[in-house]
């Protein structure tokens, strides 16, 4: 899971360091051999920010190098920002996933019409210019391969947590749901409420889906 966090304006102060310097260790390496833009300015925004932070560069490196190398562990304390961060973009990619099956079978359902059959059956077969129906049918097919690659990426991006959330009680999962897999976050003292728990009993399930997530994940 490490290789797919980006480091990004938004997200980087509830970034632990030692998950940075790992971060920044991995990019350097790649841009050994791929020099990209994303990569160039990812690398830049997470040295800028340590600099600014106060912390030495050179330090800053070598660390990086050392927790690559897995020499230092990431403190159990610091997991929790990096798996509420996974769990926001997995409800982000499942709804994505959702939105592009329904604009697919949708599309799918619009070629299958008869007057579009009809229409694509007397269409000029001998290799010369195509028809703008001809046009209009292949532009949709190419956008329908596009959205099933997205969905398959998607897939991939999706399975880890699935696997993770797999392995949760049905009070953590039901409290992992309601908490992050939904367009408006509830605060905990909200959803204490709701959910009829104790404060302890609250905390403690929280706590214990979250670190069982991580662990899952390989993140402790």
């Amino acid at each position: 899971m490490r290789r797919k966090i980006s480091v990004t304006e938004q997200n980087i102060a509830s970034i632990p360091l030692s998950w940075l310097t790992v971060r920044y260790g991995q990019l350097k390496k790649q841009l050994r051999t791929t020099l990209t833009p994303e990569l160039v300015q990812e690398s830049s925004l997470i040295a800028t920010y340590m600099a600014d932070s106060g912390n030495g560069f050179d330090d800053f490196y070598a660390g990086a190098e050392q927790v690559e190398l897995n020499i230092p562990q990431t403190k159990k304390e610091e997991y929790v920002p990096l798996v509420e961060e996974l769990l926001e973009q997995y409800f982000l990619n499942t709804k994505r996933k959702r939105k592009l099956e329904l604009d697919l079978e949708t599309m799918q359902s619009q070629l299958a019409l008869p007057a579009m059959t009809a229409s694509y059956s007397g269409m000029s077969g001998g290799g010369g210019p195509a028809s703008p129906i001809e046009a209009e049918y292949i532009r949709k097919e190419q956008r329908m391969t596009s959205k099933a690659q997205e969905i398959a990426d998607l897939d991939i991006e999706i399975e880890e947590m699935d696997r993770a959330l797999s392995r949760l009680s049905s009070e953590q999962s039901e409290l992992i749901e309601k908490r992050y897999l939904v367009r408006y976050k509830p605060y905990d003292y909200e959803l204490l409420e709701q959910m009829r728990y104790n404060r302890q009993k609250y905390f403690q399930l929280k706590h214990n889906a979250l670190c069982k997530i991580a662990t899952s994940l390989k993140i402790i």
